[in-house]
């Protein structure tokens, strides 16, 4: 399941990657208006196993919209994973054949973690991605993604945590569902300057749209970076260093040295 904005630039790779390793493909369409939509519609008309559906609400209410498919649109009781992957998330496998004997080796944990490998590209003007070089960090970034087994989640009353970084549970979904450290995933949130920029001033204008909906710690992030890139030059030095840390909290000097 994808809920993807303004990923033209992505959104073809992506797909071709989902469809290499996924039975079924839900891709939610967020208000597109750089052609991610179209390609979304145009791809689900010619294979049966991508549904193609559009969240036209301006705020980023990514739980509640994740939390809804996860319980109404799929099978909970067909044996099987659920991943929620963002276009710019890519699994570490090159067949379906080696996602499904990993997968094998967690069938009895109902939920699995997979951290962040925050890429940073060598070339910051192309945004291609196929053939393309990029620096690995020496390790996983603290933020996990998420699947889960539904067949296995012995209670109907959860949700998905925005970001789909846990699933939560309990009495005001609080308490975070157990989770087994499984394989990272690679993650290439800034390409080029204009797609950062695109990205931040989407993300930001997304979570202010939600008002008194927002939780005072969502989105900080973009709310940072937005800071950062108001106040400094956004040099190639500049964005290896928010792409590296993405997600965590920055502190000067902003900068890495390439």
């Amino acid at each position: 399941i994808s809920m993807p904005r303004n990923e033209k630039s992505i959104i073809e790779t992506f797909c071709a990657h989902a469809l290499t390793l996924f039975d079924r493909i839900i891709l939610v369409d967020h208000l597109s208006s750089d052609g991610t939509r179209e390609y979304i519609k145009l791809i689900s008309e010619q294979h049966s196993n991508i549904e193609y559906l559009c969240f036209d609400e301006p705020g980023y209410y990514q739980s509640e919209l994740m939390t809804w498919i996860a319980r109404n649109v799929v099978d909970n009781d067909m044996p099987g994973w659920v991943f929620f992957l963002d276009a710019d998330e890519f699994l570490p496998f090159k067949s379906k054949e080696e996602f499904d004997r990993k997968l094998s080796e967690f069938g009895s944990y109902p939920v699995i973690s997979m951290p962040w490998l925050n890429l940073v590209p060598l070339n910051m003007e192309s945004g291609q991605v196929i053939d393309k070089l990029f620096m690995k960090p020496p390790k996983p970034s603290s933020h996990c993604k998420i699947a889960f087994q539904p067949s296995l989640i012995p209670l109907d009353d959860y949700i998905i945590a925005q970001g789909n970084h846990a699933l939560l549970m309990g009495d005001k979904f609080l308490q975070k569902f157990p989770v087994e450290n499984a394989f990272p995933i690679f993650h290439l949130p800034i390409r080029t300057k204009q797609q950062l920029r695109e990205k931040i001033l989407h993300g930001v204008e997304s979570y202010r749209s939600m008002g008194k909906d927002r939780a005072t710690n969502l989105g900080f992030h973009w709310d940072e970076i937005n800071r950062i890139m108001e106040s400094s030059s956004l040099t190639n030095e500049m964005m290896a260093g928010i792409a590296s840390r993405y997600g965590e909290p920055l502190c000067p000097p902003y900068e890495r040295d390439l």
